[in-house]
């Protein structure tokens, strides 16, 4: 049901079907089909922020480069971005400059 081989399909997946993904497909359809947009690091943490189309994704990591595992967390309000904004660069014309 996921996204595999680095293919990527026409139609966008919902957060639904993704929740309903097992976690290999979650972070094979992240890596392959996911727009990474921002990072940001606080309290020895890293947090990734993807877009998927019509939802988002934050990979969470110890900042630590031993741990390698992560929390899958998607989502979709908007209030979510809010830490991320200070870290997404926008160009002279997306400011309305």
């Amino acid at each position: 049901m996921g996204f595999r081989g680095g293919r990527k399909k026409d139609r966008r997946m919902t957060i639904d079907e993704f929740k309903g993904l097992s976690r290999y497909d979650q972070e094979e359809t992240v890596w392959w089909n996911g727009s990474r947009i921002a990072e940001r690091a606080e309290h020895g943490l890293v947090y990734l922020l993807y877009s998927m189309g019509s939802f988002y994704v934050e990979l969470i990591m110890s900042a630590a480069e031993e741990d390698e595992s992560f929390i899958i967390k998607p989502f979709v309000c908007t209030r979510l971005l809010e830490p991320y904004l200070d870290h997404i660069a926008l160009d002279k014309d997306t400011k309305g400059e």
